[in-house]
């Protein structure tokens, strides 16, 4: 268990060098949102070493990265963070976050086309796809969007794809 009593959601979560890694994600902090709670965003980052071994909070990435509810893809080179939320808005943001011992590293890449949320990724090769998602917070429909990103060509940026027929989707498995 992590040892937090309220815990997590929309965390971004994948492995950097055989090690699970939590980072960011949101809660209610104080009192339920059912009671009127705020939602908490964070910038922590835990690691589990093994799965034997107890979490152990690394850092935290700076203020601006207490984001959520993107699309985390687990790389060679790190972890992946693509697009999510923060209290106000949607992200564009993409970056690479790296660990060297405890130490944290992250490497700003290409940002989406646009603002996105609750997307969906996954990585075949050297390419990484999303699809879909939410564009804004208070936004009343799905985005039927699909981009590519070359991590062995970042100089191309993000690729619109043909996305799929039918509606938009987000938070798809």
């Amino acid at each position: 268990d992590l040892n937090d009593p309220r815990g997590f959601a929309g965390q971004f979560v994948g492995t950097i060098q055989n090690k699970l890694v939590l980072y960011g994600g949101t809660n209610f902090p104080d009192k339920p949102v059912w009671d009127g709670g705020i939602k908490g965003w964070y910038h922590d980052v835990f690691v589990l070493d093994a799965p034997e071994s107890e979490w152990r909070k690394v850092g935290k990435l700076p203020e601006t990265r207490a984001v959520g509810y993107g699309v985390s893809i687990s790389t060679d080179d790190g972890l992946l963070c693509i697009g999510g939320a923060d209290a106000t808005k949607h992200l564009t943001d993409v970056f690479l976050l790296s660990l060297d011992g405890d130490k944290l590293t992250t490497r700003d890449l290409p940002k989406l086309p646009q603002p996105c949320a609750y997307l969906s990724g996954a990585q075949i090769g050297s390419v990484v796809y999303v699809a879909g998602g939410i564009a804004t917070p208070d936004a009343v429909r799905t985005m039927r969007t699909f981009w590519s990103l070359d991590l062995k060509n970042l100089d191309a940026g993000w690729r619109v794809l043909e996305p799929w027929p039918g509606n938009g989707r987000m938070l798809a498995v």
